[in-house]
This record gives structure tokens, C-alpha cells and sequence, in this order.
């Protein structure tokens, strides 16, 4: 029987529940893997730190694999599970972690923070252009003119459009749950908010063929990534990084312009627009410091804040 391992005996703790232990172990070596040594080297590096004081050199590591994380696409949920695992695994060795460094600042800042700056206006609207089904034109213009995520995009039904204004702005409430065709929850936050949906992608939804059940679009997640990677692709402005796949451990890559691009894109004009940062967060379906947010902002407020920043997300 060979050896068990310190990753191994960590996750014993977890034999009650398979595969939670075996997410442990993967986020482990995901961890291993980044620092470029093996779980016993990373452990030797935090033993050489002053007793009593937190291992600076893995501190300041994981601080640069959230931010790697944050960089690739991972969800903020799928981040804070795979911090959690990493720290449990250095304090049950006996290596102190403080939960603060979840809250550094270079990994804390919005992950749309990082992308607004890749697309503009009329390169929005060449996307929109270059590809030829109306879905595809709709999908890009949706998420170019509400910052939604890609979930929200294949859960969405004519039902949940609760008033269209005279000037053809359309208010979507999302519930909790908000199932897509699979019955699969795509509200992150697990409670309600609403988002304004502006006068041209209304226009191009409202000419797609209606759909049984209710819903807007006939799409999955993985044909909006394609969509939005070939589209940026024609008109010339991807770009691509090689990096490692999770579980082959081969080389891969990861497009520079893709879904969550557009929503970065949206957060970004808003800004510019001097819109209300809690209306901004409220209508992305970011989780908001105070409770009862549903209540808060009325549909003219959303209105209000979305309508100074339109001239910058018309195409």
C-alpha cells in the first residue's frame, strides 16, 4: 500500500463526503501546481517562515493565484471555495493563514474590472455585424447593453419582462430560483434583483421566432461562449493565452475576448456615465452589503441610471 501523502491525510477528515474530498484534493494540487513544486516542497517554503508569523512567501503566492483565478474566468464563488480549501489545508498543518487575505485589494477588486478597458463601442457593434443568425446578433447585443452573465441569458423568458417604457426599455426581475431548461439555478446570489434591457437589443430579441415554454432564446452557455469568441475573432481583436488545462495537465487556451467580456464592457460605460454604484452592482446581480436590496432601487431608478449611460452602449 503506498504512502499516504499530506494532501491525502488532510483529506481524510472529509471520508463522509467523497466529493467534497475530492474537490479538496484537486484545489490542492491546483495550488501545488501553480507554485511550480510539489505539495511537500510548498510546505517546506511555509516551515522556513519566522515561527508565529504567517508564511509570507505562500501568503503573497495565494494572493497571486486568486487574482490568477479571478484572470481566467473563475466564478467569485468558485474562488472563495478554492481559498477556503487552501487555508484549511495549511492551518491543519500547522501553518498559520489570515482569512484577510481573501480581502487584498490587488484580489478583491471586481474580476469585470480587469476587461472593460478590451472593447469599445464600434468594436461592440462590429461583433454585432459579423455574425449572421439573429440569435447570435441578440445574444451580443444583450449582453453588451445589460451586464448580464451567460447564465441569465439561457434562463430568460418573455414572463419575466414585467414593463416595457414608451422609448422601448424593457425591466427584467430576476427571481430565486431562476431555472434555465435543465432546471439548473442561474441566479448566483440566490435572491431577487432586476436589470434594464435598452432599445436595441430589445428590437433584435423582439424579432427572434417565439420559443415553446416562453423562452427568449434557444441557446446553452457553451454556444454563447462560441458565439462571442468567433464574432470578436472576424473582426480581428482576439487574442488567445496558452495555459495548463485543469485535469489533462496539457497546454490549452484561453481567449482574451469572451461572454464575461461584455459584461466587464457594460460595468465599464456605466462608470464612465458617473452611474450609481449600488444601482450598477444591484443590476449585474452583485451581492449588496445591506439587506432587503429588492426593495430598494424602483424601476425608475434603474431607469434613470441606465438612460445617462446609453449613448455609450447604443451600437
Amino acid at each position: 500500500m503506498p504512502p499516504i501523502g499530506p494532501i491525502e491525510h488532510w483529506a481524510s477528515n472529509y471520508e463522509d463526503d467523497p466529493d467534497g474530498k475530492r474537490a479538496r484534493v484537486s484545489n490542492i494540487r491546483d495550488f501545488c501546481d501553480f507554485s511550480g513544486s510539489t505539495v511537500e516542497g510548498v510546505l517546506a517554503e511555509a516551515e522556513n517562515s519566522k515561527p508565529g508569523r504567517p508564511p509570507t512567501v505562500i501568503k503573497n503566492r495565494i494572493v497571486n493565484y486568486l487574482q490568477h483565478l479571478r484572470e481566467g474566468g473563475y466564478a467569485e464563488t468558485s474562488i472563495l471555495v478554492k481559498f477556503s480549501h487552501t487555508r484549511s489545508f495549511f492551518m491543519w498543518n500547522n501553518l498559520f493563514l489570515p482569512r484577510s487575505i481573501w480581502k487584498k485589494k490587488s484580489v478583491f477588486n471586481d474580476y469585470e474590472d480587469t476587461l472593460e478597458v478590451k472593447l469599445t463601442q464600434a468594436k461592440v457593434r462590429r461583433m454585432v455585424e459579423v455574425v449572421e443568425k439573429p440569435q447570435h446578433k441578440a445574444v451580443i447585443a444583450f449582453l453588451a447593453q445589460t451586464g448580464q452573465r451567460q447564465g441569465i441569458v439561457t434562463a430568460i423568458k418573455w414572463d419575466h419582462i414585467i414593463c416595457v417604457t414608451k422609448d422601448s426599455h424593457a425591466i427584467v426581475k430576476v427571481g430565486n430560483p431562476y431555472p434555465n431548461r435543465k432546471g439548473i439555478n442561474q441566479n448566483k446570489i440566490r435572491s431577487q434583483f432586476k436589470f434594464v434591457i435598452g432599445p436595441q437589443a430589445l428590437e433584435l430579441i423582439s424579432r427572434l421566432p417565439k420559443q415553446e415554454g416562453g423562452w427568449v432564446f434557444k441557446i446553452s452557455q457553451r454556444q454563447i461562449v462560441r458565439v462571442v469568441e468567433e464574432a470578436a475573432d472576424r473582426i480581428g481583436i482576439q487574442g488567445i493565452i496558452e495555459r495548463r488545462k485543469k485535469f489533462s495537465g496539457k497546454e490549452g487556451i484561453w481567449h482574451k475576448i469572451h461572454a464575461h467580456t461584455l459584461r466587464g464592457y457594460w460595468k465599464g460605460q456605466m462608470r464612465k456615465s458617473e452611474a450609481d454604484k449600488d444601482v450598477v452592482d444591484f443590476m449585474m446581480g452583485h451581492k449588496m452589503p445591506y439587506k432587503g436590496t429588492y426593495e430598494r432601487f424602483e424601476n425608475r431608478e434603474l431607469l434613470r441610471n441606465y438612460r445617462k449611460t446609453e449613448r455609450n452602449l447604443n451600437f
